[in-house]
């Protein structure tokens, strides 16, 4: 098996790159749950549909809980 190329990729990896620019920093949002109880809230909708209305309506309710509070907290972080 010839290594050469492996040999060559690690040689690359290695190699310092003065010339090039720094990265900027990313802003990113802080970790949050509302993705997830977004999720709930579609898995308890579809739930619904296929059993109870009343299931339905918990699943709306969480699933709009979960989109205002998911803007909201998008909303200020790009206010700070």
């Amino acid at each position: 098996m010839d290594d050469q190329p492996v040999q060559h990729i690690q040689a690359a990896l290695r190699e310092k790159h003065e010339d090039w620019p720094t990265p900027r920093e990313l802003d990113v949002p802080p970790p949050t749950y509302r993705p997830a109880m977004l999720a709930l809230g579609m898995v308890l909708l579809v739930w619904g549909f296929v059993t109870s209305w009343w299931i339905t309506a918990v699943g709306a309710i969480v699933g709009a809980f979960a989109i205002r509070g998911w803007v909201r907290e998008l909303i200020d972080v790009r206010r700070t």
